[in-house]
């Protein structure tokens, strides 16, 4: 009678998942995530004069975003990664991740990118600054993703002078003063 029990749950817990499945095939956005969300950290490096920033992206999700801009199969992190993936990913990130300081924008170099087995895409960027710049204020506006994804958070984290600061960017509020030396409050 046992065994009987157990067969029977066993039977009925398949076709329960056989269900599920099936329903999973059938409405691709039942397989969508729910929260969008990317993380920059930003570190000012005294030595250097730069803002080192690193992004944090859901790599299917930017994926989406440059096949809607007309850029299919890069591939990225596979063997057969399209040799354009960083000209277009550069690209990218130079029209929706912007940098002032002082009023000033800042013009962001490449350094690389790196991609992980949990769909993490890392960006990293530097902003370099002219030496002997007194830091007064830092504006970032940061549009990432928020085109295909209006509920996207882009969530920056400053590290400057031993000050931490941080900004989330909203499709309904896409930039901000992160520092500003005007309202000191530490």
């Amino acid at each position: 009678m046992q065994l009987l029990l157990k067969q029977l749950f066993l039977v009925t817990v398949s076709k329960f998942l056989g269900i599920i499945s099936l329903l999973f095939l059938m409405n691709p956005m039942a397989l969508a995530h729910e929260f969008y969300l990317s993380i920059a950290k930003i570190d000012y490096n005294k030595e250097s004069h730069t803002f080192e920033v690193a992004i944090k992206l859901t790599a299917h999700d930017y994926e989406a975003v440059v096949e809607d801009m007309g850029f299919d199969n890069l591939h990225l992190g596979e063997s057969n990664e399209s040799p354009k993936a960083d000209a277009i990913l550069f690209k990218y990130i130079l029209s929706e991740l912007s940098l002032e300081v002082n009023g000033k924008g800042l013009s962001p170099n490449l350094i690389g990118k790196e991609i992980s087995n949990d769909d993490e895409l890392w960006v990293y960027v530097e902003f370099p600054l002219i030496p002997g710049t007194q830091i007064e204020e830092i504006k970032i506006r940061n549009t990432l993703l928020m085109d295909q994804f209006p509920k996207q958070q882009n969530h920056n984290h400053l590290k400057i002078n031993g000050t931490s600061r941080a900004l989330v960017c909203t499709k309904q509020r896409s930039s901000g003063i992160i520092y500003s030396t005007k309202n000191k409050d530490d």
